[in-house]
């Protein structure tokens, strides 16, 4: 969606609620009219390098001295049954290439060359082995892992000359981005390898408290499932680490995350199904600055695929995300 010169983002989302109601809660809000807003916003860039979608839009809010009082993102949070973990919060994500240089030669004749896949190796395991922190009460300790590492000419006669390797945290708030850097470089300097680090991407941790959105998201849950949802900072990150800076409290929620990323990832459409009736915008109470609660409704539409064993699947990927907004009736 273009930001210049349009009308203010709440009215570019009335004018989607009313021309989409199968995606947006209009109905609701022609019906019921509460005191606020509620928006959602449909976002493709969280997976990639974050500078369009979400991130866009949490900075024009900035801009323009907007806040948010409730968002709830839909992600995959749940591990073996559809609601048994919901989040408020998400580790950081620091991620990097190093490039480890050697001598390149015959292979034939390895005194006159230096490989440099032999002089990661025993660097790669150091890193891997290391314990970075131990969590905290909120988080899981920090995670180190490396994502794709390449070396060669494609010859099988040839040492190479150099190797790239890709790796990313997923860090605590026990930790910080200085502090991760620095006992990485301590530990490559500690080999006496030659090599240059350039760090690619970067996403804070963020917490949200538990409050009203987190008790009626459980509530919710309860209702519906029968599951005692678990409050969770596990997983990867989310385009909940841009909203959190403009909103107080942010709840995700979403189906199971058990093909996450994997080959043949997916979402089985009963599942978007049930999750429709499971979250607070469709059978939920939505929270208000004045403690009251209002009911609202979203529908799900999704692609329908006969998959294995007759059951049905959604093509989308797993890790999409949706986010739902609202702006309670102060200062707005």
């Amino acid at each position: 969606m273009p930001l210049g010169g349009e009308p203010p983002l709440d009215l570019v989302a009335l004018r989607c609620a009313r021309r989409h109601q199968p995606v947006l809660p209009g109905a609701f809000v022609a019906q019921h009219r509460p005191a606020g807003s509620i928006a959602l916003l449909i976002t493709s860039d969280e997976e990639g390098p974050s500078t369009d979608g979400t991130v866009k839009v949490v900075e024009r809010l900035e801009r323009d001295g907007v806040g948010i009082d409730f968002s709830v993102v839909g992600e995959p949070s749940s591990v073996n049954a559809l609601g048994d973990m919901i989040k408020n919060g998400r580790r950081g994500t620091l991620s990097g290439t190093l490039t480890v240089k050697g001598i390149q030669g015959h292979i034939a004749y390895p005194h006159l060359a230096r490989n440099p896949i032999h002089l990661v190796a025993p660097v790669l395991a150091e890193l891997a082995a290391l314990r970075w922190d131990d969590g905290n009460a909120y988080f899981p300790p920090t995670t180190f892992q490396c994502s794709n590492i390449h070396a060669g000419t494609g010859a099988t006669n040839v040492i190479p000359g150099t190797l790239e390797l890709q790796f990313n945290f997923r860090y605590s708030t026990a930790s910080s981005r200085e502090s991760l850097a620095t006992r990485l470089a301590a530990v490559l300097d500690a080999h006496g390898i030659d090599y240059d680090l350039v760090w690619t991407s970067h996403g804070h941790p963020f917490l949200t408290q538990k409050g009203r959105l987190v008790d009626i998201a459980t509530s919710v849950i309860r209702e519906q499932t029968g599951i005692e949802p678990e409050i969770s900072c596990t997983g990867g990150t989310s385009d909940g680490r841009f909203i959190a800076r403009i909103c107080r409290e942010v709840v995700e929620i979403g189906p199971i995350n058990e093909t996450i990323h994997k080959l043949h990832e997916r979402v089985a459409v009963a599942d978007l199904e049930r999750a429709e009736a499971r979250t607070g915008c469709r059978a939920g109470r939505w929270p208000s600055s004045r403690g009251d609660t209002s009911r609202a409704g979203a529908a799900v539409r999704s692609s329908r695929r006969e998959g294995r064993r007759g059951r049905r699947w959604s093509r989308a990927s797993a890790a999409s995300s949706t986010s739902c907004w609202a702006r309670a009736a102060r200062g707005w």
